[in-house]
């Protein structure tokens, strides 16, 4: 199996809300399937509370995008519920045009720019909870979260849209904001759900005793928690950085952000960068508290990709109208370059996709490509590009 965080939920597993067990069977078959994360949320607490019942009492939007449908909650969230997911001192808000357009607009932005981002966002997101603080309560509000004591669902409220965490914030709101915060609780879901499939982590590790990671950037924002995570916490973020400075990395590459957009994901990038090293480096000096699948997903999380495209040879009859070239694919279009013998071009194959057009009569070309995993997730755009002749 690749070593990486889970990108599908199997068939047939715990996860899987289309099995055949005879409680999720019930709510499926009485149109209660907004209740059915809170069902498996009862298996995971086991604290004897109803979940799923008191979930009948939300209603729920549905979102479609791109073939995949989301819950929109709506209604007013159980007490039991909200004290589960630290969520007491908030309330779902109202479905309002205005946020009902961001929504649409961000899971859109995934879907056509993000692909990859996106399908992970169905696969393990069903419910969105959209909550703001209760009338009277005095504390900053969250930006995004979610539980993994409750699978398929993850929340946000209005600050989604202005700030990327953990310091970036703009003045101004936009969906592309909200998609990054969308993608990030879900990648959020699927690390949970490897978690709990497979063992990441050693025998006997305990979030209680493990040592504890400072998290410097973290100083002076009030609890000793935001200040020294554990160790899961901290593989949770790093698996999430990973993730978010490749949506950072693509959007970069995009001529359609306004200058704020621009501004805000280019200052996330700067911060997220060092962030990750920091924290990879501080957890592989902790591998002993991982399982050996749990090192081999380190391992993976440490490296980046570069790719290099050598031109041995290339003849061209002077007769042809057009010789063929090197194609990059990027979300602006095509872009070719001619490579003539001994140029070459550096890029990132792994979000690059990459091709050639087809020869003329006559021509040929012999090209080598090499592939290198390295040691960091730096923005490596392409460099070196012969320009085509005209």
């Amino acid at each position: 199996m690749k070593n990486v965080i889970a990108t599908r939920v199997p068939a047939g597993s715990f996860f899987d809300l289309d099995r055949k067990d005879p409680e999720l069977i019930r709510l499926r078959e009485e149109g209660a399937e907004r209740a059915l994360p809170f069902a498996l949320m009862e298996r995971l607490v086991k604290s004897g509370t109803p979940y799923a019942e008191h979930a009948r009492s939300l209603s729920s939007e549905p979102v479609t995008v791109a073939g995949a449908t989301f819950g929109w909650f709506d209604a007013e969230l159980h007490g039991e519920i909200a004290d589960e997911i630290n969520l007491t001192d908030y309330e779902i808000v109202q479905h309002t045009d205005e946020r009902r357009a961001a929504l649409t607009q961000a899971l859109d932005r995934l879907s056509l720019v993000h692909p990859e981002g996106f399908a992970r966002v169905r696969e393990f997101v069903r419910g969105l909870l959209w909550v703001g603080l209760k009338p009277g309560v005095h504390t900053s509000s969250l930006t995004s979260s979610s539980d993994p004591a409750l699978p398929y669902v993850i929340t946000f409220s209005d600050k989604a849209c202005r700030h990327i965490p953990p310091n970036t914030v703009s003045e101004q709101s936009s969906p592309l904001f909200l998609a990054e915060n969308l993608l990030h609780e879900g990648v959020h879901q699927s690390i949970s759900f490897h978690v709990l499939q497979r063992q990441v982590f050693a025998d006997g590790y305990s979030a209680k005793t493990c040592p504890k990671i400072e998290i410097k950037w973290r100083a002076g924002q009030g609890e000793d928690r935001n200040q020294y995570w554990e160790i899961d916490r901290a593989f949770h973020a790093t698996c999430v950085y990973n993730q978010l400075l490749r949506f950072r990395q693509f959007e970069l590459r995009r001529d359609d952000l306004t200058p704020t957009e621009r501004a805000s994901i280019q200052s996330a990038y700067d911060e997220g960068l060092p962030a990750v090293r920091y924290l990879m480096r501080e957890l592989e000096l902790l591998r002993e508290h991982f399982s050996p699948h749990g090192v081999e997903l380190l391992a993976d999380l440490r490296l980046g990709e570069a790719n290099l495209i050598l031109c041995l040879k290339h003849e061209r009859p002077t007769s042809a109208p057009r010789v063929s070239t090197t194609v990059f694919i990027n979300a602006n279009g095509y872009l070719e370059c001619d490579l003539g013998e001994g140029d070459c071009v550096v890029f990132d194959g792994a979000l690059t996709p990459h091709g050639r057009t087809p020869l003329s009569a006559g021509e040929s070309v012999t090209l080598i490509s090499f592939g290198f995993r390295v040691h960091d997730q730096a923005l490596r755009p392409l460099t070196n590009l012969p320009p085509v002749p005209r």
